[in-house]
Formats: C-alpha cells, structure tokens, sequence
C-alpha cells in the first residue's frame, strides 16, 4: 500500500474536477450584462433604489451550468405600501415580472419563490428578488424584507452573511467554498437535480467548519456528505440570527428525496476516503465516482453523462 502516493493521485483528480466544474467567465459577464437591461426594464415601472448582487456567484460559490446569478432590486418602501400597509409580496412579484417582459417577451419569465426568474435560451439564468431596506444591522450591513413564496415577507441581510461566509472560508484557506462547489456538483448535477437550497448548504457547512485546517478534499467532502446526512434534511437556525429557520426545501417530499440520496453519498464518500487511506487510488476514484459525475477514474475515464453534465 502507497498511502501518500494514493493521496497525491485523489488530490490531483480533485484539483482538475474543480477547474472544469467553474463557471466560464465569458458566460457570467454576458449575463451580468443583461442584468443592466433587466434593470433599466424595472425602471420603467417603478423606482430602484439600487441593484446588489447576491447568492452563489457573491459568494464564490458557483458552479457551471448550474448557478443562477441572483441580485436585489431595492425597491422604495413608498412603493410597496397601499393605505399604509404593505401590499402583497406575490403583487410586487407580478409587478417586476410585467415589467421584464415587456423588455424581453421572447424570454422564459416565471416567478420561484421569493425571485422572479429570467432565462434566455443562451446563458445563466437570472434571479430578480425585490427587497425593501428595512434597517441597518449593528454591523453596519443593511437588513431586508424580501418575498416569503406566500405572500408575506422574510427578512435577511446578504452582505452580513456573505461577510459571515467569506470569514470561515479564510479560515479554511478558501478550502471551504471549493467543498461547497463539490456538494452541489452532486446535488446539480444529475437527470433530475436535488432541490436542496444552496443557502442550506453554505450555512450548515461553514458552521459545522469541515473545511477547518490542513485538510484533503476527499477528507471534507466527506465530512461534508456525512454532516449534511446526520442532520436529516432538517432547518436550520441562521447562526446570524436574521432569518429565522433556513429550509434545506420546500417540501416534505422534497426533503425525503435529498435524504435519501444524501445517505447513499455519504456512505460511498465514506468508502472513497477509506480507500484512499488504504492505498487504492482505484477503487478511491471508483467510489467518487459514485458521487460526482465525471470524476477521473485511473485511466482517465469519466463516469455516465460526464460529457452532458459537465460540458
């Protein structure tokens, strides 16, 4: 058995993994470009108080062919009222939706949740979320309402958790968010992606600090899977105390489908590390590939849909 070299074989799978499964910045700068003409669109209807990107690409937590590019529209509280009580966040959600398609009527425009959605038949598809200032945080950083999916409204602070999320990924030595890209490679990745949330994810992994110190992939992403599954799929109380309860998904269903394949990835992340440990780069890549679709095998051979999924 050769631990070290079998180490060195994994790590160096793993390092070229993450190279093909990063966004290609052609591909974001094109969509970053048609985020301005979403906004000049919303302008016409409404005033703005300003645009703030938020979500996995603020995050540096993105992965191709699969990240959306999210951003605020911050929207004056004068403009959400009506007879001094705040409209219906799914009318506000209609509102943004008219105006972009009048821009963009060629345009695949539907609303998620608390995000109006916009997709283009080339490119990332855009997230618009209306958001109302509500308050300065005693960080400085501001807090805001933004739509629950029920009508209501939810508050929450993006620049303080991304400063929360950016603090233990240089604890981990920027280890933490290349993990975090890995987990959704598994959960996206696939005939019929996981509908886990990425905030579900970045928060309960940043917490539980499986990046922390001189640590292997193989090692992280293990633990990764094995915290992810020991929690049952259950909410999580924001560490920020901001925003309530995070769901890791919507609905019980939803919730049972991610538990179920989050205990068959961890089991064989368990058996890729042990491998690994013992000295067989074989059957370490054998078993990852189990895990994330199109790792490099041995002799350089990619798993099923590798092609298709990876680009």
């Amino acid at each position: 058995m050769n631990t070290s070299r079998a180490a060195a074989g994994i790590a160096a799978r793993f390092a070229e993994y993450l190279a093909r499964i990063e966004p290609r910045q052609g591909v974001l700068d094109a969509a970053v470009k048609r985020s301005a003409g979403i906004h000049g669109a919303i302008l016409r209807s409404m005033q703005v108080a300003r645009v703030a990107r938020v979500g996995s690409f603020y995050k540096g937590t993105a992965i191709a062919n699969a990240s959306d590019l999210d951003f605020f529209v911050v929207i004056r509280r004068e403009d959400v009222r009506w007879a001094g009580t705040m409209v219906s966040s799914a009318t506000v959600l209609g509102n943004i939706r008219s105006a972009i398609l009048d821009r963009y009527p060629r345009s695949n425009i539907g609303k998620d949740g608390s995000a109006v959605v916009v997709e283009f038949a080339d490119g990332i598809p855009i997230d618009v979320v209306p958001a109302i200032f509500a308050s300065p945080l005693q960080t400085g950083h501001p807090l805001y309402s933004i739509p629950d999916g029920e009508g209501g409204y939810l508050d929450t602070a993006p620049d303080a958790q991304r400063a929360a999320f950016l603090a233990a990924d240089f604890r981990a030595g920027g280890k933490l968010s290349r993990v975090i890209k890995l987990v959704k490679t598994w959960a996206y990745y696939r005939d019929a992606p996981l509908p886990i949330s990425s905030f579900y994810l970045e928060t309960v992994l940043a917490t539980a600090g499986i990046a922390d110190g001189p640590r292997s992939y193989s090692a992280a992403l293990s633990d990764a899977m094995k915290v992810l599954a020991e929690r049952g799929v259950t909410a999580l109380r924001d560490p920020l105390g901001i925003s309530g309860n995070i769901p890791p998904a919507r609905t019980r269903a939803q919730r049972e489908l991610i538990a179920r394949s989050l205990s068959f990835a961890a089991d064989h992340a368990e058996c890729a590390y042990d491998a690994e440990r013992g000295g067989d780069t074989s059957e370490a890549a054998r078993q990852w590939r189990m895990v994330l679709p199109g790792f490099r095998g041995l002799l350089g051979t990619y798993g099923p849909c590798a092609d298709e999924l990876l680009g």
